[in-house]
Parts: structure tokens; C-alpha cells; sequence
């Protein structure tokens, strides 16, 4: 690159006029431009494309984070109230440099030495290293933009606000709760009550977070629920540990959650807000100054992380100091609150998934005396923060966790820090919904009817993730490589991740690139669907980065790999031959096109024994819950 301006721009629309002595990058990966139109114009896929191809950011960003946080002491520097944070800032940490990790491939791809790099307020992993990379060139960093402004504090916030401008909790606990109105907040204590009463016996507390819920459909019922989690409490109703399921994000202010709260059948169920009647006012002050002595102790860290040239120590200093002023003082009050509570409803454990998002769940049941058990969800690889343990030391894991297959069990137990005892292999309760004859030939006519799909097409699933940079870095320069060409008779179907409502991205990178190609591309971005009868209806299913490799295994659909990148098959699913490696349009028709292998179905088995014990998975946990827990 010849150009003494490298102007990176939110939008094409944001690009200025060709001038020789600036290169434009456009941010947007949906965006796909007209060949030749604008030679200074280079576009977000074609510059990540060629490192990922190199490299293998989830696994580099891993060894990266904990040879960094070993060196920092980091375990012992975020440690407070009576455990360390690490294991959840280490999560964020890994994310935070994958990123970084991408982008500085990215920006090694432009040829030549820019003296001017402009980057927008609003790209904090681009900035960060762009600035870095102009000080070693010796390059002026600039802003393009002002910051966005700040958001509105969230209700949940909001809420804290107005308890500590003295709401503070009365003795009787008899007022609203998280700020609703009074006769909601008299109903949720009045039901709390009645499910702490220990006569009742002591329940099992059930974390679910209805807004990952997933739409699944049982012998033509259709209902939105938590597949992980849902099929073990109902085992459980009626017994000994008769649930108590305990809905994380919503609150009785809204409506709807009024509504549901009231509903048949919910009478064990409490809403997430009814933790904000456990807040002492003294709780955000203590937390504030923990959080804050954490901080400047992050400050005084100087060692280095070196991406290929670059030190980005110092800005997972800053990075690490700012989560600690930000959200661990709000994670030390939320354990505080979260203890209080469970000494009232005082339940014989805690079931959840996604544990290692909660520590201040684990650090409250550990100072409560409350056992608690996770199950797996999604898949569990060499590069998962929240499985994969350097060291046990200060950490904390639950008591139990139910994996799906002996393949997690090894890797936990093997390669990671957990104790034999403190894993079980339960098979996948999410299986428990599903049918083993899977659809029948009119339901499946009947989803791609639904889906627009014409009789004569190849339905293609394309399984989608929830984070948003992994859309932009990762996803759109995958689906680049394989929607090259006009592809006959192909149908995409787009299937979001439960947690996005909005396939707006999709919409506009599909429409490129068929613009690119020249012809349309056939497709329908669809969430609220039931996974396993998508898979049914697909003659395949393509995926990078999903757990929905592994639901195509186990609903036998034809299972395509993303090998556009050296990291893109997790569990080997290549190897083990049950999927089929795709980088280009021509390897995607050849694979639809290919016969039936028929060493597939042997492949299979294998397959799905190692990871998906057989049986009942909801039978087999509720099982060892009760011979666990009840006393």
C-alpha cells in the first residue's frame, strides 16, 4: 500500500471520494462491493480472510490469555470476597483477544506502511491494535468519530439506583421487588414464602433464563422452553426435590412476566427480580471498594502479550482494571444477595448450565453451604474457557456436572482440572425431546413449505452464532468462500442462535452475494423453530464454530464442515466421518451431490456413543440428584 491514509469506515456509505493517497477498509462485513468499482475500497472479508487461514485464534487466544495471566498472577490479583474472578474475567479475556488476534493478522495483510491510520471510537479491538501497531511504525493513530453516547442504564441498574437512594430493605421484606409495583412485589414475597416453608421439604433451585429458551416440538406440541434443563425438573415435580425454578432476566414490572408469573402451572416459579428484595445498602459500598482495591492492583501489572510484535499487555491491563470498576463490584453485591436468598429458600442444591458465566452464583452457594450441579450445553472443546483449566487452585466448579458422552468426560477429567467424582456422564437432555425415527415425510414437506423452499431444491442449514464479532469476523468470510457461484437448486436457510431475534445481517450479506454471483441466492433466516425438525426437513447442514455440527449427527443430516479456516472443525468431526469438509461453492455441490457413504452409518454409532450416552438423559440426572441430595 502506497497510500499515506489508511481510513477505516463504519459503512460504504462512509467512504470518501478516491483519492490516491488514501485506502478505505469498510467495516461492514455485510457489505459486498461491485468488481473493479473502487480499487481504493477494500472490504472487512477479503483483509480477515487470509490469516484465518494461518491460524487458529480460539486455540492461540487461549494459550495466550493463561500464559499472560500465570506471569500476572491473576488468580490472586482479582480475588475478593472470599474467591478469585479470574475464571470469568479469563472468559472475557479470551474473547477480548481473539479479536485482537484477528485483526492484527488483518491489518498484516495491507502492503506498505501507512503514516495515518483512522479508526472509528467505536471499534475498541480495532483501536487497539492499530495503535499499537502506528507506534511501532511510528504512524499517527486518529479517531474518526466522536463516542457513541451512553446508553441508558438497564432497568436491572436502574434499580440499584433507586434502592440506594433508600429503598432499603425493610424487616418483613414486604414491598415491591426490583421496583414493581407493590401488590406484584406483596405477591412474589408471599409465594417465596410459601416455597422456603420447610415443611414443604427442601426443593432443588432451577436456574433458567427464559430468554435463551429454544421452541421445541414433542408429538405435535410445540412450546418454548430451556432443553437442558426443563426435561430434569419434571422428573423431579412432585418428589422430594419438587423444583423451585428460579427465571433469571425477568422481572414482575413487565407485563407479560405478570402475566406468566400468574399462569397455570407456575406456581413453584419465581421471577429474577425477587433477588433484588435480598439488597442491603451497605452491600454496594463494600463491594465498590473491593472492586476498586482489585483495580488498582490491575494498574500495577507490566507484562507483556505478544501478538506477533506487538504488546498488547497493556491494554489487558486497562481492559481488566475497567471490568473490575464496572461489573465486579455489581457481581461482589449481587453474591451477597444472592446468599441471603438462598438461607431463606434454603434448597437442597442448585441446577443450572452455563455456570462458568456465574460465579457470583458458585461464590453464594459455596458461603451457603449449597451444593451445585451444572449441565453441559453445547459442545465442549480443547479451547473452552469455561471447561479447560490450567490449575485448580481458588477455583471454584461445581460439585457436579452431567456431560453428555464419555468424550466430555475424558476431556474434563484428562485434560482439564476436574476430579473424576465431581463428572457424569448423563447423555444430552435436549435428545430426550426428540423423536428416533425423526420426521415424518409430510412434516417434513410441511417445514419446507413453511421455509419457501421449492420441491426440486437442496435445503442447506446454516447454523449461526451469538456473538456479533464472530458474525463479522469469522461467519461472513465463511459464507464468502462457499457462496462463490451460482449454486443450482440450493435453498440456504439461515437458523439463529435462540438468543438473536434480528437476521437483518444475514438479510443484507446474502443479498451481496448474490449480487456478487450474479443470481439471487434462495434463502430464509428463521429462530423460532424447533432445531431437530429443521434438520429433519434439510438435505444438509453447514456449520463452523456450532454445536449444531453435533444435533446434525445425532438427527443424521447430511453434516457439512466450514473448512474455509484452519479452525473450524472443533471435534473432528472430518476424521471421525461424520461430516464432510466444504471450502468453496464447487466442494458444497459436490458434497450434495455425492452418494450416500456407506461407511457413514458405522461412523455414526461410534460417533454418538462417545458423545451422547443412551437413554433417557432427564431419567438418568433426576436419578442421581435424588441419590445425591435427598436426605
Amino acid at each position: 500500500m502506497q497510500a499515506e491514509r489508511l481510513l477505516f469506515v463504519p459503512s460504504a456509505d462512509d467512504a470518501p471520494p478516491p483519492d490516491r493517497a488514501t485506502t478505505v477498509v469498510v467495516l461492514d462485513a455485510a457489505w459486498t462491493g461491485a468488481a473493479g468499482e473502487r480499487p481504493d475500497i477494500i472490504g472487512l472479508r477479503d483483509l480477515v480472510g487470509p490469516g484465518l487461514r494461518l491460524h487458529r485464534p480460539l486455540a492461540e487466544a487461549l494459550a495466550l490469555v493463561d500464559q499472560w495471566a500465570e506471569q500476572a498472577g491473576m488468580s490472586e490479583l482479582v480475588f475478593a470476597g472470599g474467591t478469585t474472578w479470574w475464571p470469568r474475567y479469563r472468559t472475557s479475556a479470551w474473547r477480548w483477544l481473539h479479536d485482537r488476534l484477528v485483526w492484527r493478522w488483518a491489518l498484516a495483510e495491507l502492503p506498505g506502511t501507512a503514516t495515518v491510520l483512522v479508526v472509528p471510537a467505536a471499534e475498541p479491538a480495532l483501536a487497539d491494535v492499530a495503535g499499537v501497531l502506528a507506534g511501532v511504525v511510528g504512524a499517527e493513530l486518529r479517531t474518526s468519530v466522536e463516542p457513541a453516547p451512553t446508553p441508558p442504564p438497564r432497568p436491572r441498574v436502574m434499580a440499584r439506583v433507586r434502592r440506594r437512594l433508600g429503598r432499603a430493605l425493610s424487616s418483613d421484606r414486604d414491598r415491591a421487588f426490583g421496583g414493581v409495583p407493590a401488590e406484584r412485589g406483596r405477591a412474589a414475597v408471599a409465594r417465596l414464602e410459601l416455597l422456603a416453608d420447610a415443611r414443604a421439604g427442601r426443593p432443588l433451585l432451577v436456574l433458567s433464563t427464559p430468554g435463551a429458551h429454544q421452541t421445541v416440538t414433542v408429538a405435535g406440541r410445540t412450546a418454548r422452553l430451556d432443553p437442558f434443563l426443563a426435561q430434569v425438573a419434571s422428573k423431579l415435580q412432585d418428589g422430594p426435590l419438587d423444583p423451585v425454578l428460579l427465571e433469571l432476566g425477568t422481572n414482575l414490572a413487565d407485563d407479560a412476566s405478570w402475566a406468566a408469573f400468574n399462569g397455570p402451572g407456575r406456581e413453584r416459579t419465581l421471577p429474577g427480580s425477587v433477588l433484588d428484595g435480598f439488597t442491603d445498602l451497605a452491600d454496594a459500598a463494600k463491594a465498590g471498594a473491593d472492586a476498586g482495591r482489585v483495580a488498582e492492583d490491575l494498574k500495577r501489572v507490566h507484562v507483556p502479550l505478544d501478538l506477533d510484535g506487538l504488546d498488547l499487555g497493556p491494554a489487558l491491563v486497562a481492559r481488566s482494571a475497567e471490568l473490575a470498576v464496572r461489573s465486579l463490584a455489581h457481581r461482589l453485591a449481587d453474591a451477597d444477595r444472592i446468599e441471603r436468598f438462598l438461607r431463606v429458600l434454603d434448597p437442597a442444591g442448585i441446577l443450572c448450565i452455563n455456570e462458568y458465566s456465574r460465579p457470583e452464583w458458585l461464590a453464594a452457594a459455596a458461603r451457603a453451604g449449597v451444593p451445585v450441579a451444572a449441565v453441559q450445553h453445547g459442545i465442549i472443546h480443547a479451547a473452552h474457557p469455561g471447561y479447560m483449566f490450567p490449575a485448580r487452585a481458588g477455583l471454584l466448579l461445581p460439585a457436579r456436572t452431567y456431560v453428555f458422552g464419555d468424550y466430555e468426560r475424558r476431556l474434563l477429567t484428562g485434560t482439564s482440572v476436574f476430579e473424576p467424582g465431581e463428572v457424569v456422564v448423563s447423555g444430552a437432555p435436549r435428545l430426550d425431546l426428540t423423536s428416533p425415527a425423526g420426521i415424518t415425510a409430510s412434516e417434513r414437506a410441511a417445514v419446507r413449505a413453511e421455509l419457501g423452499v421449492s420441491p426440486d431444491d437442496r435445503l442447506v442449514v446454516f447454523s449461526s452464532t451469538s456473538s456479533a464479532e464472530i458474525r463479522r469476523l469469522v461467519v461472513a468470510p465463511v459464507l464468502d468462500a462457499i457462496f462463490d457461484r451460482r449454486l443450482p437448486r440450493v435453498h440456504l436457510a439461515v437458523k439463529l442462535h435462540p438468543v438473536i431475534d434480528d437476521g437483518a445481517f444475514y438479510r443484507r450479506l446474502l443479498d451481496g452475494l448474490g449480487r456478487k454471483v450474479g443470481r439471487p441466492i434462495p434463502s430464509t433466516i428463521v429462530n423460532d423453530i424447533d432445531l431437530y425438525r429443521l434438520l429433519g426437513a434439510a438435505d444438509a447442514h453447514l456449520g463452523i464454530h456450532s454445536t449444531v455440527l453435533t444435533d446434525a449427527v445425532a438427527a443424521g443430516t447430511l453434516n457439512l464442515v466450514a473448512s474455509v479456516f484452519a479452525e473450524s472443525d472443533l471435534l473432528d468431526y472430518v476424521a471421525a466421518g461424520v461430516a464432510t469438509a466444504v471450502a468453496d461453492g464447487a466442494d458444497l455441490v459436490a458434497a450434495l451431490a455425492a452418494p450416500p457413504d456407506p461407511a457413514y452409518p458405522a461412523a455414526r454409532a461410534a460417533f454418538l456413543a462417545d458423545h451422547f450416552a443412551p437413554g433417557a438423559a432427564g431419567d438418568r440426572i433426576a436419578a442421581d440428584l435424588s441419590r445425591w441430595l435427598v436426605r
